[in-house]
């Protein structure tokens, strides 16, 4: 799918407490981008009170040359310019580091700023937040501008979606309001991004119509239907149509604030070694591009020509897994499975705390016991001793804490007290990474929390580019919920009947 960026360009690497970023090419703009990524982190936790977990994982940032390498790698949209994508691995935002042509062109800064907000509101938000307020928000935070005499500033027009404001196929906004998901063509989802921008500037920044989102958000995370909640919060939704036409056309307020105190270290940049150089576009590939098979071979190679890299054997055996995971020939699959387990032996030879290399030589062996239905103890035992070993490496890897508690569905057993809140555990400190969120819901529904269950399920079923999947475990939810409350009216007519 992905097509390798270059990999003859040095890369770069720039360590902050909640992000590290890698670019490849120029140390200086590296350090001015993660710099500015920081006043913006700044800026949010300021404004929206957030108090980030100091042993939350940081995220991967990812800046390439240009926007069309992104697109490339994407396989997707050419206009593609950055994306945010929450993985188990370990969520990772892809941007770049183009400037823009002219002011109506989306730029570096922008594109960060947006990808980085949903990585926050999924990190510090509780509620659950339709789709067209989701990206609304973040492009109200993508144009926050930091003025050369001080401060911030926070809603000023992202002019680069002027064409989907004024020129572009209108979407009625019965639609933007009623849907899960953003759908449509180029130009239909430039309407959109538009259309969601002005909306949450009005709602939000404009006064007309305050405590109309706040009513709305209400409402849609008690249960209510997205178009009910908003002609209940925001009334006659063809008024609402008019009184957007009317403030795209007047003067859009903006604010400007002093910048808050910040005592974030200076971010450490360095440069990667020349294997980490080689791997960097094959994690890219697997990682951001969703083509591992193409990266098996490559790494193969390199690792076979750096056999004391851990790293490179490392890279190596989780696109073998994972190209194994997708394979449908049972033949190549074992033996895609056989290359990556000797790889990760591999690792652990030359790095016997490797938490991530025992970490998935645990998963795979207890994928494998699960599968062929052998509960011997003694087996299990060692898969157990593998994961207390990553554990002891790294007491916050939210992975292998999601994995103790996988073992004991794995093992056709009900968790303990102790894997359940190792799995409470993961979810604070990764609650963007869907499996855990979704792990996390059906055990609280399993212990008779629908309550809560529901709660921490609805923000993925609003994800704008992949709401199926949230409404999916929802419904199952509300399915379970309902067959345990007629077990319990069963059960309590039962116990009258008796008497």
């Amino acid at each position: 799918m992905g097509t390798v960026p270059s990999h003859a360009a040095a890369w770069y690497r720039a360590r902050t407490a909640h992000f590290v970023m890698y670019s490849e090419g120029d140390p200086k703009a590296l350090r001015m981008l993660a710099q500015k990524a920081q006043k913006f982190e700044t800026v949010l936790n300021d404004r929206y009170k957030a108090i980030f977990d100091p042993d939350t994982p940081p995220i991967d940032i990812y800046i390439l040359r240009s926007q069309e390498n992104v697109a490339k790698l994407m396989g997707g949209s050419k206009t593609t310019a950055g994306f945010y994508k929450p993985d188990t691995e370990g969520s990772i935002i892809l941007s770049n580091r183009e400037g823009a042509s002219n002011e109506l062109d989306l730029d570096r800064d922008s594109t960060l700023f947006h990808e980085y907000t949903h990585y926050f509101m999924l990190h510090n938000f509780v509620s659950a937040y339709p789709a067209w307020f989701t990206e609304g928000f973040a492009e109200l935070l993508a144009t926050v501008e930091f003025p050369a005499k001080g401060g911030y500033e926070i809603g000023r027009p992202p002019k680069y979606r002027a064409y989907g404001l004024f020129m572009s196929t209108p979407v009625p906004i019965t639609a933007i309001l009623g849907e899960s998901s953003f759908s449509g063509n180029a130009e239909q989802l430039d309407f959109r991004y538009g259309r969601s921008w002005l909306l949450t500037h009005m709602l939000v920044v404009g006064t007309k119509r305050k405590g109309q989102m706040d009513a709305y958000l209400n409402l849609v995370n008690t249960g209510t239907a997205l178009s009910e909640a908003a002609q209940q919060a925001f009334g006659d939704l063809a008024q609402l149509d008019k009184d957007l036409d009317k403030y795209r056309s007047g003067r859009l307020t903006y604010y400007r604030f002093d910048m808050p105190a910040s005592d974030a270290p200076e971010p450490a940049i360095e440069q990667l070694d020349a294997v980490e150089t080689q791997l960097i576009p094959y994690r890219l590939m697997r990682r951001a591009g969703d083509d591992a098979a193409s990266a098996v071979e490559p790494l193969a190679l390199i690792a076979q020509a750096n056999p004391t890299s851990a790293s490179a054997w490392f890279e190596f055996a989780r696109a073998a897994t994972v190209t194994a995971n997708e394979a449908s020939d049972s033949s190549a699959k074992a033996a895609l499975r056989q290359r990556a387990a000797d790889a990760l032996d591999r690792v652990l030879a030359l790095d016997p705390v490797h938490v991530r290399a025992l970490l998935y030589k645990a998963e795979a062996q207890a994928e494998h016991l699960h599968f062929i239905g052998n509960n011997d103890p003694a087996r299990w035992k060692e898969v157990g001793t593998l994961l207390r070993r990553a554990n002891a490496g790294n007491p916050n890897d939210p992975l292998v804490l999601y994995q103790w508690y996988r073992n004991f569905g794995l093992r056709r057993e009900a968790p303990p007290q102790n894997a359940r809140d190792a799995l409470a555990r993961a979810f604070q400190l990764a609650p963007d990474v869907t499996d855990i969120r979704v792990a996390y819901a059906f055990d609280l529904a399993r212990h008779d929390d629908f309550t809560n269950a529901l709660a921490v399920v609805r923000p993925i079923a609003f994800d704008p580019h992949n709401a199926q999947a949230g409404i999916s475990v929802l419904l199952s939810l509300r399915e379970m919920q309902k067959h345990r409350d007629q077990e319990k009216k069963d059960g309590k007519a039962s116990v009258n009947a008796a008497h």
